[in-house]
C-alpha cells in the first residue's frame, strides 16, 4: 500500500518541481525548496498505510481479492 502512495508522490514531484522551476527560473532552487514538504509527505504516507490496513482487517470483504492473489496471501488469518 505504501508502494502505491509513493509512487503518487513521486509523480506529483516529477510535474511539480518542473513546473515549479519554470515560476522560480531554476530547476536547482525549486528542487530544493520542495524538499520542505518530503517530511509532510512522508507522514501522510505511513498515517493513509496504517488506516487502509486498519480498514481491511475491520473489513475484509470491502475489497475483493483476486484468486492469485489470495493464493499466495490469507489476509483474514493474520494476527496482531
Amino acid at each position: 500500500m505504501i508502494a502505491c502512495v509513493v509512487g503518487g508522490v513521486v509523480v506529483i514531484y516529477a510535474v511539480g518541481i518542473p513546473y515549479w522551476a519554470v515560476v522560480v527560473g531554476s530547476l536547482p532552487t525549486a528542487a530544493i525548496q520542495s524538499l520542505v514538504f518530503i517530511p509532510g509527505d512522508v507522514a501522510k504516507a505511513v498515517i493513509v498505510s496504517l488506516v487502509a490496513v486498519a480498514v481491511h482487517r475491520a473489513y475484509p470483504t470491502l475489497v475483493p481479492v483476486s484468486k492469485t492473489h489470495a493464493a499466495k496471501v490469507d489476509v483474514t488469518s493474520i494476527s496482531d
